[in-house]
């Protein structure tokens, strides 16, 4: 009986090693990588941002004090809107509209002899807009990225002396660049770090009830947020 059940299990391991070298050796099948990058989405932001001014005496002053720099700096936020296209080659095309606000505001002495002692300048950036377009590469969960546009900023300025202050609001124009990597953690959802640049063209701010009467301004600003994004 046990010599009978030796022989049946070798009979049957021997059919089985046989049928398994019958069988053609096929090449292990490699994964799909699907993009989840095409589609329209929509974000927030939260960060930090530095901004620079230079502005100039004004031209018609008998005496011109030259040109100074102005520094703010405070924490933005806002929302995004975009829409991406994932090429065949993993290239990702894109098209955004940003709209950054935040508590960008300072006040410091204005440099000697560009007003009487006591003399301060303020300045805040109320709101911008920024149109950019983007382009990134596919590394599956990973989508880094740069881009370039056109920037929109209302800017608030005054100008305070011992006596007398004056206000003046411009809404200048420039442009963008940006540069970051987003991390989708599932298919709609994905969190990022982003790096922004704006650079706005001199534009002439006209005071009132002060001495001053213009001021040239020109401003940039930079920015490191934080991002979130829902994907459709």
């Amino acid at each position: 009986m046990r010599r009978m059940f030796l022989a049946a299990a070798g009979l049957i391991a021997a059919t089985s090693l046989g049928t398994a070298a019958d069988l053609p050796l096929k090449a292990p099948v490699a994964p799909v990588v699907m993009s989840n990058w095409t589609g329209l989405y929509i974000g927030g932001f939260i960060g930090g941002s530095w901004a620079n001014g230079n502005f100039c005496s004004d031209p018609a002053a008998t005496v011109n004090q030259g040109c100074h720099d102005f520094k703010v700096s405070g924490v933005v936020g806002g929302g995004y809107i975009g829409y991406d296209y994932e090429l065949p080659n993993r290239i990702v095309l894109g098209a955004r509209l940003s709209a950054p606000f935040g508590a960008l505001s300072d006040t410091q002495a204005a440099p000697l002899g560009f007003g009487p002692p006591g003399t301060t300048i303020s300045g805040k950036f109320k709101w911008a807009l920024m149109g950019t377009g983007t382009v990134g590469y596919d590394l599956g969960p990973w989508l880094p990225f740069i881009g370039a546009g056109v920037s929109v900023a209302n800017v608030d300025a005054t100008v305070t002396t011992p006596f007398i202050s004056g206000s003046a609001n411009q809404t200048q124009t420039g442009v963008n660049f940006l540069t970051g990597v987003k991390y989708a953690y599932t298919r709609h959802w994905a969190f990022g770090i982003q790096y922004n640049h704006m650079e706005f063209h001199r534009e002439t701010y006209n005071f009132s009830n002060v001495f001053l009467n213009t001021i040239p301004i020109r401003l940039s600003e930079d920015s490191l947020i934080g991002t979130i994004d829902y994907r459709f």
